[in-house]
């Protein structure tokens, strides 16, 4: 069974930190100190779990707009719509907040990933802990949450930010 959990700050980020350690740390080789930074203590943090594993994370914070990070799924559990999963909460999170904007850091290889929700390049290429990024941005008149199942005139296809 998916299930999943909201946390503010360090309280609980041991789950959080699982998955990034196999992520970020182990399989794309970013150092720890980077990966583990000061913004986790002012983050709001989001696990997916299957059954009681941590399987997904992202986290969120505010800092001129609202900024989300460190979405992640373990390997092993890609494929199964989890990333989609962790952006449809993280985002209406953010607009149901009332956020004018949210902003990702996107790996250049995760870019499409964040296009599909609307998210457009809003500055230059950057390297980070050796690997390409590109500043998005998406806003509630651009954003796309559409229905999965594509069919129906259901109340997961409506905007309600």
């Amino acid at each position: 069974m998916i299930t999943n959990k909201w946390f503010m700050g360090s309280e609980g980020i041991e789950d959080a930190h699982v998955v990034r350690d196999a992520v970020f740390v182990r399989e794309q080789g970013v150092p720890r100190e980077i990966e583990y930074d000061d913004m986790d203590a002012r983050s709001l943090h989001l696990v997916v779990y299957e059954d009681e594993k941590p399987v997904g994370v992202g986290r969120m914070y505010f800092k001129g707009d609202y900024h989300i990070g460190r979405v992640a799924v373990l390997r092993e559990y890609r494929g199964r719509q989890l990333g989609d999963l962790l952006m449809r909460l993280l985002l209406f999170k953010a607009f149901d907040q009332d956020a004018s904007s949210v902003s990702v850091d996107a790996q250049l290889t995760a870019e499409g990933f964040y296009a599909r929700y609307g998210f457009t390049r809003c500055g230059d290429e950057f390297m980070e802990a050796g690997m390409a990024h590109v500043p998005m941005r998406v806003t509630p008149g651009t954003v796309r949450l559409e229905s999965k199942c594509g069919h129906c005139p259901h109340p997961c296809t409506e905007k309600r930010f």
